[in-house]
């Protein structure tokens, strides 16, 4: 029941505004708040500022109940073609990378994107067994499978070559022995 007039008196700023300023207010006799947009969005700002943790608590119940998550559901299939467009443009980032591989190295190996920095600067950028000099977006983590620690940082040759045989010290022992007596010594 939106107001026949077409302005309005706002009560913070004592402007007289249009009355698309004000949002709507079914509660209202007119059908509008009683402060245009812009103070509106201010008190609001305000008030969360002053009152953060009731708000957060707020938020948090809301989004832990059965209404809340129906409405994230809701919302998230609403836009899900717009979610996916945008994480995959940032992902394209410097920074999108950098929390990719943050995330990545907390969730599998339980280590921080900076203790991860710390070993390449200490292997001075290098691959751990071949020596070769790889930029930190090339490097691979090797990690030992039954226990899921880092053993170091590799290159791909190596980190594929330890993968293909199955970081087994004796099938490396084969292949050295192998190599061995195919180059003659």
């Amino acid at each position: 029941m939106a107001s026949k007039k077409a302005n309005k008196t706002c009560c913070g700023c004592k402007e007289v505004k249009s009355v698309d300023a004000f949002p709507k207010d079914r509660s209202t006799k007119d059908g509008l708040f009683a402060y245009c947009r812009e103070c509106n969005n201010s008190r609001s700002r305000a008030y969360r500022m002053k009152n953060k943790d009731a708000c957060a608590r707020r938020v948090e119940q809301y989004s832990a109940s059965a209404e809340g998550q129906e409405t994230r559901r809701k919302w998230y299939q609403k836009h899900k073609c717009r979610i996916s467009q945008q994480s995959k443009e940032y992902r394209k980032t410097e920074a999108g990378r950098r929390e990719t591989r943050r995330a990545h190295l907390k969730t599998l190996y339980g280590i921080t994107l900076e203790q991860h920095e710390q070993m390449y600067m200490g292997q001075n950028g290098c691959c751990r067994i071949c020596g070769e000099a790889i930029p930190y977006s090339k490097i691979y983590t090797d990690h030992d499978h039954k226990t899921d620690s880092v053993r170091g940082l590799l290159c791909h040759g190596c980190n594929s070559g330890l993968g293909y045989f199955r970081d087994s010290l004796k099938n490396l022992r084969g292949a050295i022995k192998y190599l061995r007596e195919k180059d003659g010594g």
